[in-house]
C-alpha cells in the first residue's frame, strides 16, 4: 500500500454494501445469464476489525449459469451471446460474450476494492490460509 493511500472501516462497510446492492441488481435482472452464487469478504476487513485505515477490501465471489440459461441448448446460448455484440471481435470472443457482460457489471469501479473470482467456499480456505477468516456477505439471511 502507498503511504497515504488506503481505505476507512466506514467507507470500506459501505463499498461492500454497494457490491451486495449490485449483486442482488444482476441476480434479479433475466438480461444477465449468469449470477453471483455466495460472495465473501476476508483480508482485514475481517481478520483486524479493530482496524480503522484499511490497505483494501477483498472480496471473493463464486458464480454459475442462471437456470433459464443453463436450461438452453448449446446453439440457442451461442444464438444470445453472438445477438449481443456487433463488433468486430473473435468467434471465442463472441462465445462467451455473455460471461463478459456479467463481469463488467459486477466489476466494482473503486481502487480500493480486490474483487476475485473463485470456484468454489472450499478456494477461500486456501486463499485466506496465511491468515485464517472470511465472512460470507451473499447471500444474506435478511
Amino acid at each position: 500500500m502507498k503511504k497515504g493511500h488506503g481505505v476507512l472501516r466506514t467507507s470500506a462497510t459501505k463499498f461492500i454494501q454497494d457490491f451486495i446492492d449490485k449483486v442482488k441488481k444482476i441476480n434479479s435482472d433475466d438480461y444477465y445469464t449468469y449470477k453471483v452464487d455466495k460472495a465473501f469478504v476476508f483480508g482485514s476487513y475481517v481478520n483486524e476489525p479493530e482496524k480503522e485505515k484499511l490497505g483494501d477490501i477483498d472480496i471473493a465471489f463464486t458464480f454459475s449459469r442462471k437456470n433459464w440459461y443453463d436450461s438452453l441448448s448449446n446453439e440457442a446460448r451461442r444464438e444470445i451471446s453472438f445477438s449481443r455484440y456487433k463488433g468486430n471481435i473473435s468467434f471465442v470472443q463472441k462465445l462467451f460474450w455473455t460471461q463478459t457482460e456479467f463481469f463488467k457489471a459486477i466489476h466494482v469501479h473503486k481502487n480500493s476494492i480486490n474483487l476475485q473470482q473463485i470456484d468454489s467456499e472450499e478456494c477461500m480456505i486456501s486463499l485466506t490460509k496465511d491468515k485464517p477468516g472470511y465472512k460470507i456477505i451473499f447471500p444474506t439471511c435478511s
